[in-house]
C-alpha cells in the first residue's frame, strides 16, 4: 500500500489532494492543527472509502514534524509521497503588520515546508525513493500588494526547493 503525508491537509488544496488519494487506495496521512478540523476532514476520507488517519500538530514545530516522519515510517515502513502544503496568510499594508505576524506565516509557510522535506528526506534517503511535493504559488513570482509576508515566504520556499534538488541532483 502506497503512503502519502499531506500538511494542511483539513481544508482548501489538502484536503482535496487528500480525498483524491485516499480514493485511489493510498494510506493518507493527514497533518493539521486544528485537531476538530482534521478529525472532519478524516471523516469525509473514510466515508469515502479511503483509509486515513490524521495527526493533529504545528508543523512550524521542527520536532513535531521529525516526528510525524518517524511515526509514519514505522506504521507503515516508508513513505512514498510527502505533500507540503500548510499555510497561513495575513492581509494588510507592511506598516500595519506585527512582527509576530511576518514571523507565524513564515514559520507555516516556509519553515514548515522546510522542515517537512528534511522529515521526508529521513524516511526516503535509505530506501533512495519517494516524491516530495511543495505547494507554492504564483505570488511568489508575481507579489501582490498587502501580502507581503506570504509572498516573500512562498518565494523562498521556491528558493529552498530548488537549491535542494541541485544538492540532490549533484548526489546522486
Amino acid at each position: 500500500m502506497s503512503v502519502i503525508v499531506i500538511t494542511g491537509a483539513s481544508a482548501g488544496v489538502g484536503l482535496a489532494v487528500a480525498e483524491r488519494f485516499a480514493k485511489a487506495g493510498w494510506q493518507v496521512v493527514a497533518v493539521a492543527r486544528q485537531a476538530e478540523r482534521l478529525v472532519s476532514a478524516v471523516s469525509l476520507l473514510t466515508r469515502s472509502g479511503g483509509r486515513a488517519i490524521g495527526l493533529a500538530g504545528d508543523v512550524s514545530d521542527p520536532e513535531f514534524v521529525a516526528r510525524v516522519g518517524h511515526e509514519v515510517t514505522e506504521a507503515f515502513g516508508g513513505i512514498d509521497v510527502w505533500v507540503n502544503n500548510a499555510m497561513s496568510t495575513v492581509i494588510g499594508r507592511d506598516e500595519d503588520l506585527t512582527d509576530a505576524d511576518y514571523r507565524r506565516v513564515t514559520e507555516t509557510t516556509y519553515l514548515s515546508q522546510v522542515y517537512g522535506t528534511r522529515a521526508a528526506l529521513n524516511a526516503m534517503r535509505p530506501v533512495d525513493r519517494g516524491a516530495i511535493i511543495q505547494i507554492s504559488s504564483g505570488l511568489a513570482l508575481r507579489p501582490a500588494p498587502l501580502q507581503a509576508a506570504y509572498c516573500g515566504a512562498k518565494a523562498a520556499v521556491d528558493g529552498f526547493t530548488e537549491a535542494l534538488r541541485a544538492e540532490l541532483i549533484a548526489a546522486a
